[in-house]
């Protein structure tokens, strides 16, 4: 691993514009996780130019962290009204990781609970859930590498007492009991909100079982789009690359959702990588290395480079 101060002179160096490099410096200062390697994040942002891939990262990175001399910026940053979409919602995300300053963050996200962005709008709604709900015994980052994730899984026992909450009847076998899962994610989200709809999401990525997989698919179908968000969509495709052992099902939907010119961005972007991730077909993802937009040719030409290196 490069040292922190290989990593500075990387990403804050005004004259390397090269995306990947500046990733790879940027993921290893969140590895070293300490308050300077933060700094650097913070201070490096505005050399970051228009990148939107390397801008939304660094919020990431920050929410990883979860170094206190970050809060400021990232408060800053999800509030900014001029700031691209994408990084306003990561910096939420980030947010809700400091769940030890519940109440300070809790009203701010509450600010942006109707916000007209729809990305920002859906971060702060499972933001607040997590922050309301975070405890000792939360079962976040065990799976996968670490990775906190937006919302803690339900275990089986919280998804049925979930359900029953909605006044359902649950079937006590595991098929039936699918099948409700799948009902209750397409329905309005006036009837079930976002924060339970990525509850039940990782529910059905910690089984991972073919049934699990199909409903994970048909959520991402287009026909389902007013009631799956962009937002969550764009979880989906990262969680299919997650749980991936050769699917033909999941390649096929994450390939159907990449050349999709109707989706959001932010969703085609991860369907790209993850579909690249899970088959390596070069062929394939060549064909967004001049993509006109930024943030999909961006995650193209870091994913490319970045498996080539490894």
């Amino acid at each position: 691993m490069i040292s922190i101060e290989e990593c500075k002179l990387k990403f804050m160096n005004p004259k390397n514009d090269d995306v990947c490099d500046k990733y790879v410096a940027m993921m290893t200062l969140r590895t070293i996780g300490s308050p300077e390697a933060a700094k650097i994040l913070e201070e490096g942002y505005p050399l970051l130019g228009t990148s939107e891939l390397l801008r939304h990262d660094v919020m990431y990175c920050m929410g990883q962290m979860r170094a206190p001399n970050s809060l400021k910026f990232l408060l800053e940053s999800m509030n900014d009204e001029e700031e691209k979409s994408i990084v306003r919602h990561e910096a939420g995300e980030a947010l809700a990781n400091y769940h030890q300053l519940a109440s300070q963050l809790i009203p701010e996200m509450k600010k942006h609970w109707d916000s007209t962005d729809e990305l920002l709008k859906s971060t702060v709604r499972v933001g607040i859930g997590k922050l309301e709900t975070y405890g000792p015994n939360s079962r976040y980052g065990l799976k996968y590498g670490g990775t906190i994730e937006p919302a803690e899984p339900f275990n089986e026992q919280e998804i049925r007492e979930y359900l029953k909450s909605l006044g359902c009847e649950v079937p006590q076998d595991k098929a039936g009991l699918l099948n409700l899962i799948e009902k209750t994610l397409l329905r309005d989200y006036s009837e079930v909100d976002e924060f339970p709809k990525y509850r039940m999401v990782y529910f059905l990525r910690d089984l991972a079982d073919q049934r699990s997989k199909e409903i994970l698919c048909t959520l991402l179908k287009a026909e389902n789009r007013k009631v799956i968000s962009p937002l969550l969509r764009h979880e989906l495709c990262f969680i299919m690359g997650q749980i991936n052992q050769g699917d033909k099902i999941i390649q096929d939907r994450l390939k159907e959702v990449s050349l999709d010119t109707e989706e959001h961005p932010v969703v085609r972007h991860e369907a790209i990588l993850s579909f690249y991730e899970v088959t390596q077909d070069e062929a394939f993802i060549e064909q967004f290395m001049k993509h006109e937009n930024q943030l999909i040719r961006e995650s193209v030409e870091v994913a490319v480079k970045i498996g080539e290196e490894c």
